[in-house]
């Protein structure tokens, strides 16, 4: 009994949470694998393949509707929607990355206060309104920044600093420098990262496109072998129906020619039952003939013998 309840507790749960798994709301990013269809594409990512259905999701890229038809093999894509055992019915799918295709945003152009330009003079006396301007105006006075010191000993107010002040400001600059250099080194070693994930989602793209080729190519060897072997099949069908109706019309032959020995041999036997039934019949009349014949004459003899008396 407890077994018996053990199983159907266990089975129930596994039940509930095949159940739950169906309604389980994901969300997968990964590459396009193959050609996709016009509402169909499969996704391979680090929990595996799953085929994703777009027949009602978002699809967009760069902010802007995208035909799911207009994605091949290696594009970038993130996937949300509810999962039923590999298959996620999608409700949004955003495309970061089209293989073979660019970014569809334009770089804009900087914009310029058209006030800035009047304001600035230009280099030759006058400013951009053909102004006479005064040379204390052409004159760029230099940024003051408080608390930056020079490196003559004095800072932009004009007082004195020390070397060891001077040092700090120098070693801070450097600091910088260098948290700036490992800052655009990690960004180069992001981007080399990306790229050599790229690189591999392409190769396996291709080995994923040479493995269906093979496998389209085994099916259609597979095809093209059941065809002949069915061929074969109805070919041995053919002349096993004939071989039986071969043998059926022999027999049938057979049957009619025993057929008709039995009735010629019993035609021979009916033949020689009335021939000797004539003759047993012919003897009797004989033998009656005889006996009658001896009667009269025994009668005839009779009478003469009383008269000789």
């Amino acid at each position: 009994m407890l077994k018996k309840i053990l199983t159907t507790v266990v089975f129930a749960l596994a039940v509930g949470a095949a159940h739950a798994k169906k309604d389980e709301t994901v969300s997968v990013s990964g590459f396009v694998k193959g050609t996709p269809s016009s509402t169909k594409f499969v996704v391979g990512s680090r929990k595996g393949e799953f085929t994703v259905d777009c027949s009602n999701a978002k699809v967009t890229f760069d902010g802007k509707r995208f035909e799911v038809a207009k994605l091949t093999g290696g594009s970038q894509v993130t996937v949300t929607g509810k999962l039923s055992g590999k298959t996620i019915k999608a409700e949004q799918v955003l495309v970061g990355n089209v293989r073979g295709m660019s970014s569809t945003k334009k770089d804009e152009p900087k914009k310029t206060d058209s006030k800035k330009k009047d304001e600035t003079p230009a280099t030759g006396g006058r400013d951009n309104k053909g102004r006479f301007t005064k040379k204390d105006d052409k004159k760029e006075e230099p940024k003051k920044s408080d608390d930056t010191p020079v490196t003559g000993g004095r800072d932009n107010k004009g007082r004195f600093t020390k070397k060891d002040d001077a040092k700090k400001t120098d070693e801070k600059k450097d600091s910088k420098s260098t948290k700036s250099t490992k800052k655009d080194d990690k960004k180069e070693d992001v981007k080399k990262t990306d790229e050599k994930k790229d690189s591999k989602s392409t190769k396996s793209t291709k080995r994923d496109d040479k493995k269906d080729e093979v496998k389209k190519t085994d099916e259609k060897k597979d095809s093209k072998s059941t065809k002949s072997t069915k061929k074969d099949d109805k070919k041995e069908d053919a002349k096993k129906t004939e071989e039986k109706k071969d043998s059926k019309s022999a027999k049938s032959k057979k049957d009619e020619a025993k057929k008709t020995d039995d009735s010629t041999k019993s035609d021979e036997v009916k033949k020689k039952a009335d021939a000797k039934k004539k003759a047993d019949a012919k003897k009797k009349a004989d033998a009656k003939k005889k006996a009658d014949s001896k009667k009269k004459a025994d009668e005839k003899k009779e009478p003469a013998k009383k008269d000789g008396i």
